[in-house]
């Protein structure tokens, strides 16, 4: 009888853990990879080919921007209201400083996919690639310089997929 409660009792929660979301219509039928919202309305989506769509309404609607790339664009994240980032294959990265109405390159010269990207205050992010790949900016993206990963075995090449900094430290 207990089971029967506790069964029960899991479909009922997974029920409403189910209700909560929605479907909605993104527009392209591209991968999508990575999204950030800004705030409750205003988001920005990336994926394959450089695709990069923005909402305003939270997602009801979504208009393509345009990327200025065909690569495959892997993460996005933003550093305020105006000022955002996504990075991508073949040393793709872009940045935006209108809430992501328009993106420029600010590519590193590299054959290397940019997996991920983190900022640990406004003007200090690191990027994390293929090949051990480890970028660094101390100017908000402006440029960037290579570091040089910590060798741990001399034949294995490593894939850094994800960063995430919560300070300085």
């Amino acid at each position: 009888m207990k089971n029967k409660i506790f069964f029960l009792f899991l479909q009922l929660i997974s029920i409403n853990c189910f209700a909560q979301w929605e479907q909605l219509n993104s527009g392209t039928e591209n991968f999508l990879l990575s999204v950030y919202f800004i705030n409750e309305d205003t988001g920005i989506v990336v994926g394959q080919y450089g695709t990069i769509l923005k909402t305003v309404n939270g997602g009801e609607n979504w208009i393509y921007k345009i990327s200025g790339t065909t690569q495959h664009l892997s993460q996005v994240i933003f550093l305020n209201d105006s000022v955002g980032f996504a990075v991508g294959t073949l040393g793709t990265i872009l940045k935006t400083i209108d809430a992501g109405e328009t993106w420029n390159s600010k590519s590193f010269n590299t054959f290397n996919s940019m997996n991920s990207i983190s900022f640990s205050s406004s003007l200090n992010g690191i990027i994390v690639g293929s090949n051990a790949t480890i970028l660094k900016t101390e100017n908000q993206g402006e440029s960037w310089n290579q570091l040089q990963p910590i060798e741990v075995f001399s034949d294995t090449v490593y894939e850094l997929n994800s960063i995430r900094f919560v300070n300085d430290s």
